[in-house]
């Protein structure tokens, strides 16, 4: 890819392949691991699906190495572009894990989204849930530490929501705003009896 893309020569395309991967992998998490890999599936995989997802009327994005297909033929494409995805030297799962097939009728999910929902993507109400549920369990936290990562946990993944459903963001951030208030008085004395 470094020499594809780049132009770099032999000694520059170790030394780069050297700082960006571990192991002979891209690092998750790693900031250049998302550029990298859509640099690497650009030409050799983007670029063909897109002509064949035209030819049959599919829309197709593809998000580091999450592919979606969305439209009638959008079956056709799957091998194709696994073969694409080999050619690039990368390994293809088809395990029910990782391949899904899901009929307009069920939540599609792409990425951790809903991307099927009438008023556009969503976070699946499944997931909303899990998060209510662990705002609710701040009430059962005895230790500073643990209340503090659990804090940290809620905050970050209601922001995730806020992306995409900033009504249910704001009614989460009530409950928890209610419920560290009450933990609050509970540990002051006020409400005790």
């Amino acid at each position: 890819m470094f020499r594809m893309v780049f132009g770099t020569g032999r000694q520059t395309t170790w030394l780069l392949t050297r700082l960006t991967t571990i192991d002979e992998q891209l690092p998750q998490g790693a900031p250049t691991s998302t550029m990298i890999a859509n640099l690497l599936l650009a030409l050799p995989v983007d670029e063909p699906t897109n002509r064949r997802a035209a030819e049959c009327a599919v829309n197709y994005s593809r998000f580091v190495d999450d592919i979606a297909f969305s439209g009638s033929k959008s079956a056709k494409l799957i091998s194709p572009t696994a073969k694409e995805i080999s050619r690039a030297g990368l390994r293809t799962w088809r395990s029910s894990r990782k391949l899904k097939i899901t009929p307009h009728s069920q939540r599609q999910e792409v990425t951790g989204y809903t991307v099927n929902s009438r008023n556009g993507p969503s976070i699946a109400r499944y997931k909303r849930d899990k998060i209510r549920a662990a705002i609710h369990g701040l009430k059962f936290i005895q230790r500073k530490d643990d209340l503090d990562k659990a804090l940290r946990s809620i905050e970050g993944r209601i922001n995730h929501v806020q992306e995409v459903n900033p009504g249910s963001a704001r009614r989460m951030r009530r409950q928890l705003e209610k419920t560290l208030k009450a933990r609050a008085n509970i540990v002051l004395g006020i409400g005790a009896r």
